[in-house]
């Protein structure tokens, strides 16, 4: 992702942010893949 940035006229602010953002969503989704895989988990309304 980080090489098409500069290409597409991504300020260096922006490519920060962009770059923080997919981490955390990169993260976050491991652990909720991660918490979901536990079957004693309590799920809400289930």
């Amino acid at each position: 992702m980080t090489q098409r940035l500069p290409q597409q006229g991504v300020t260096n602010l922006e490519a920060v942010e962009l770059g923080l953002r997919e981490a955390l969503f990169k993260d976050g989704r491991q652990l909720l893949e991660a918490l979901y895989r536990h079957a004693d988990l309590p799920v809400p309304g289930g």
